[in-house]
């Protein structure tokens, strides 16, 4: 056993070893790797720069070069003796003795030239002269070199170096014997071959000096190339000239590419990579190529690399032995740790070896179960903080008036409350519109829970402001306590905007109504309770500014002054006249004009202006009932029951219209309608206290009221848009929608608990109303 759990002890301690070895052997070898492809960069640009300036003085020899061969062409073509040769009749041959002589001195002060070759227009026939021959006048230049090339080219570009090769080597490459260089008029001739003058020169002359350069910038291991236009390479270290195959191609897109004239890349891939730097020439279209072998520029590097492996081995080969060491001595407080714990734990894990877990599960398990201990005992803590933080909250809010200044003191000292004794301050009342949490109705409960969010609205809204408070009181009003740095109003206005914006967003994020109050400014701690006393007031004069009402006591002044309420007799006396003669539009008037004497009062009495109505209503129902067969209906119980939970004047005044409107129908209605609205009444009452008896039906209901069938299911429908059948389902349906969401019923206890006795039958309705079955709308309330 011990054989096993040190074993298994050591399984973390391989993984540290590893796990240092691995971040040892990643380090190097990404930093390896940079500091290559660092090295490899500044190599390059490097080489650039020694290219583009050995390029950059190719391309001024060459330059050189053109400008020599220029000025000696052009000095020539206008000398006397060269100009008769081109356009004279040589056919005597002192005179063309005399001529050739002028070549001979051509050919001693231009040491370049391999030989001088003239074309005569008049006798349209070839002259040359060189060291070794002189040819006179023939016709079809008898063998010469260059007439065969000027016939093979007739369109012969002036004042530009063209290879002149005689054989052809292995079907590519071709020697140069020597460069020509022409030079003729541009006037026509009628269709004969001009008179022309061109030097040919030898290929020594340009290749000994583009070699020579080679020579000087890499000991001869690259190679320079001339390029041109038409798509061939000249090789000066073999004097030839080929097609220009791939590195033509490759060299024409990178200048593509680059879009410039000078530029370095890498051309090839593994041992065939080589470094190809280019620079075209301004003046004609050749373009200078370096290229150099990649190993032989970058043998250093490579080198260096191989170096570098090497320490790099010897160097982790090192640091495993190190980080072993290290680890030990890391290892050792989680060992002694381990010891501590391992008791606890053994008994905990079974004895198979083969799912036991290592070192660290085992130290992990015990400090989450000590955590969880000590988390319970947190929130122990602080949800014992925070009752008691919120009951001297309320201790101050409440009951202020009756405890001792000390006592308060000592509440917010010893619960570290937000609020300055010796400071201004006020209190804003944020009341939830529409709440009643007496009600049981879930969907009022869910508004009652979000007026409860408001808390942290308003937190978020006046989380700037370090001398607050805020409490949730159990009437679901939520009371912000905040102090005032000093006797102007700037804190308070300022605090009024922040307390808009909770209004705003309680509205926006819950969809929750929301009227503010805010208290006049208090200056001891004894006066909290009596101004909470005047926010519940305040809030009550919503009743004329509606929901999201925003009060004041600046705003509430002239009805916090108001006087009682007086009744108007000549007013009572108009309304029961209208009411007795059937006029809506006068009775309606008369009551919009009660209401509006109550606006300017206070609560209290606008609550008895209300209640005087309503008396004063029923009242005159008693007087026309006392003459009438067919009494007319008020249930003055159900007025004063919803008259208790209206929350504005326009609510009220509607609940007044509604009911005075029945009241004048009634009176317009004969005695017949009102027995049928009767018997439509009562199915209704049927129906919703008998809908679980599965024996209820159209007959049923028919025989309970002593009518046939079709008459109640004609009078019914009249009243309420919906045949017996049909409205019986849907009041079943209703209820199984309730029990499906608040019981854990089975669907057949709760088919057979609303009226159905087929399942089918009910499934299909439920389907059809719904959308879905039982089961699976269930399921979805759950989810």
């Amino acid at each position: 056993m011990n054989i096993a759990f040190r074993y298994q002890s050591r399984k973390y301690l391989m993984r540290l070893v590893l796990s240092v070895s691995l971040l040892l052997i990643v380090l190097l070898t990404a930093s390896s790797a940079v500091l290559y492809v660092h090295t490899e960069r500044t190599v390059l640009d490097i080489q650039q720069s020694a290219s583009e300036k050995m390029l950059g003085q190719t391309i001024y020899n060459l330059d050189s070069m053109n400008e020599i061969l220029k000025t000696t062409i052009i000095s020539s073509y206008y000398d006397t003796d060269v100009s008769d040769f081109m356009y004279a009749d040589l056919r005597d041959t002192y005179t063309l003795y005399q001529h050739l002589a002028a070549l001979e001195r051509m050919m001693k002060a231009a040491p370049f030239l391999h030989s001088i070759v003239i074309f005569n227009e008049r006798n349209q026939c070839y002259y040359s002269y060189s060291p070794s021959a002189i040819q006179a006048c023939q016709p079809d230049g008898g063998g010469l070199l260059t007439a065969r090339y000027v016939a093979e080219h007739p369109s012969l570009p002036k004042l530009t170096l063209l290879p002149v090769s005689a054989a052809l080597d292995g079907g590519e490459r071709r020697p140069i014997d020597y460069f020509s260089y022409a030079m003729y008029s541009d006037k026509p001739t009628g269709g004969q071959q001009k008179g022309m003058l061109i030097l040919n020169v030898r290929p020594d002359w340009l290749f000994a000096q583009l070699s020579g350069i080679n020579r000087l910038k890499d000991s001869g291991t690259g190679r320079m190339l001339l390029m041109n236009g038409a798509g061939e390479l000249y090789d000066p270290s073999r004097r030839s000239w080929s097609a220009g195959g791939e590195l033509y191609e490759s060299v024409l897109r990178e200048m593509s590419s680059s879009g410039k004239n000078a530029d370095l890349y890498v051309h090839g891939a593994g041992g065939n990579k080589e470094i190809v730097s280019y620079m075209q020439s301004e003046n004609y279209d050749w373009v200078v190529v370096s290229v150099q072998p990649y190993a032989q520029v970058f043998r250093d590097i490579l080198r260096m690399r191989t170096v570098s492996f090497y320490i790099i081995a010897i160097f982790l080969a090192l640091a495993l032995a190190a980080s072993g060491a290290v680890a030990l001595r890391l290892y050792h407080p989680i060992e002694i740790l381990l010891r501590k714990v391992r008791g606890s734990l053994l008994a905990a894990q079974p004895e198979s070896g083969a799912d036991r877990r290592d070192e660290l599960a085992y130290i992990s398990s015990a400090f989450d179960r000590t955590l969880e201990q000590v988390h319970l005992l947190e929130r122990s803590q602080d949800d014992q903080g925070r009752i008691l933080r919120d009951y001297a909250l309320k201790t101050i809010v409440l009951e202020s008036a009756v405890t001792a200044p000390e006592e308060l003191l000592e509440l917010i000292r010893h619960h570290r409350l937000r609020i300055v004794p010796d400071l201004p301050y006020v209190l804003i009342g944020f009341h939830a519109d529409d709440i009643r949490p007496q009600q049981a109705d879930p969907v009022d409960r869910l508004a009652y829970a979000g007026a409860h969010a408001v808390p942290l609205i308003a937190a978020e809204a006046l989380e700037p402001w370090d001398r607050l408070e805020l409490i949730g009181m159990e009437n679901g009003c939520t009371i912000a306590i905040a102090g005032l740095s000093g006797p102007d109003d700037a804190d308070r206005e300022e605090l009024m905007t922040r307390a808009r914006a909770v209004q705003a967003q309680a509205q926006a994020r819950l969809g929750l109504s929301l009227t503010v109050t805010v208290s006049p400014r208090g200056l001891q701690l004894e006066e909290m309770s009596g101004l909470y006393a005047r926010l519940l007031d305040y809030a009550n004069y919503r009743m004329i500014a509606g929901r999201m009402a925003f009060l004041t006591p600046e705003q509430l002044g002239p009805n916090l002054h108001s006087g009682q309420f007086l009744s108007s007799p000549e007013l009572e006396r108009r309304l029961s006249e209208a009411v007795k003669a059937g006029h809506e539009e006068r009775a309606y008037a008369c009551l919009a004009e009660w209401f509006r004497s109550l606006c300017g009062l206070k609560y209290e009495q606008m609550l008895y202006g209300m209640f005087h109505l309503l008396g004063t209503l029923h009242k005159l129902v008693e007087e026309i009932n006392a003459n009438r067969l067919h009494p007319v209906a008020l249930d003055t119980r159900e007025m004063y029951g919803l008259l208790a939970e209206v929350d504005t004047l326009e609510e009220a005044e509607q609940l007044f219209r509604d009911r005075m409107g029945a009241i004048v129908a009634g009176l317009n209605e004969p005695g017949g309608e009102q027995t049928h609205q009767l018997v439509a009444q009562t199915v209704h009452e049927i129906i919703h206290t008998r809908y679980m008896d599965a024996n209820l039906c159209l007959p049923e209901i028919a025989s309970m009221v002593r009518l046939s069938s079709a008459h109640v299911s004609k009078l019914f429908k009249l009243k309420y848009g919906a045949g017996i059948p049909d409205y019986l389902n849907e009041v079943r349906l209703q209820q199984a929608i309730v029990l499906l969401s608040q019981q854990d019923y089975s669907v057949n206890q709760i088919m057979e608990r609303v009226g159905f006795t087929n399942q089918s039958y009910f499934f299909r309705l439920f389907k059809k109303r719904y959308g879905t079955t039982p089961k699976e709308y269930r399921l979805r309330q759950v989810l």
